[in-house]
């Protein structure tokens, strides 16, 4: 852990998301974090720095060992497994039958700590690699993994914290999101005082609008306003979103995500 880092979750905690003039300073509750780590990868010629968000992760289990595993983290909705040859390491992987009787796998009572986050009896699914290829990544949370809490995602000091409930911010910007195909975060953004759907994606490079009609203007979220997003002509753009918020973008921001009331803020600044 990052001695600064550290000193700031002891100390009290303010997200700086368009605060109101005159609020009090509130006491945030039960601050839990993590580290995370990028991994890089490549497509062809192209190298990603920034792939995939990595959390540590230790699992409570009798034949654990001492390596180091990771938890790969999806910025998103419903995206929570666990790889066969890892889970079976652990403990018993069992088949489950929904009532359209499709086959599927799963370990159950799992236990242990994400960082310093403890979590406690949940359900993996079971998947297979996609690669096939064994490494110390051994599965993928999102944000409904931490169910019952409030995900704050550093993205400058590369960190996650979590926090009962938000009545800290009850004065602060969030905004609504909607969740695409399940999994995926849609934010509505300003530019030019026009109404756009954009992907909220940090393992995406591009802060980015797609096929704009005019030369677009500084992007808005809420009271929130920041810098105009590069442009790209895309022949076969999907048709659900029109822009990217991606590393570009959110390297430098706190994002507070609440994934029980689909809200978000985000900020420049962490604590003060």
């Amino acid at each position: 852990m990052r001695t600064i880092y550290i000193m700031a979750l002891l100390s009290l905690s303010f997200i700086s998301c368009n605060k109101q003039e005159g609020d009090s300073e509130k006491e945030t509750t039960q601050e839990r974090t993590s580290d995370f780590f990028w991994k890089a990868d490549s497509l062809g010629e192209v190298y990603f720095e920034h792939s995939t968000m990595l959390l540590p992760v230790k699992f409570n289990a009798e034949n654990k060992d001492s390596g180091n595993y990771y938890l790969s983290f999806y910025p998103g909705h419903n995206s929570n497994h666990m790889y066969s040859d890892f889970a079976q390491r652990i403990g018993k992987v069992i088949s489950n039958k929904d009532s359209t009787s499709y086959s599927t796998f799963e370990i159950n009572d799992v236990s242990g700590y994400v960082g310093d986050i403890r979590f406690n009896t949940v359900t993996f699914p079971v998947s297979e690699r996609p690669s096939g290829v064994s490494d110390s990544i051994v599965g993928e949370v999102s944000l409904d993994f931490f169910t019952g809490n409030h995900v704050l995602i550093n993205f400058r000091d590369q960190a996650i914290q979590l926090y009962d409930d938000l009545s800290a911010w009850s004065g602060y910007d969030f905004q609504p999101y909607e969740i695409y195909l399940n999994h995926k975060i849609i934010l509505t953004v300003s530019i030019n005082k026009a109404k756009y759907p954009f992907l909220f994606n940090p393992h995406s490079a591009l802060f980015v609008m797609f096929n704009p009609e005019n030369p677009p203007g500084p992007v808005s979220i809420g009271d929130n306003t920041w810098n105009t997003p590069d442009t790209r002509q895309v022949n076969d753009a999907n048709p659900y979103f029109e822009g990217i918020l991606g590393y570009a973008f959110l390297k430098d921001k706190i994002v507070i995500i609440a994934p029980d009331k689909q809200q978000i803020c985000i900020s420049d600044k962490m604590f003060e």
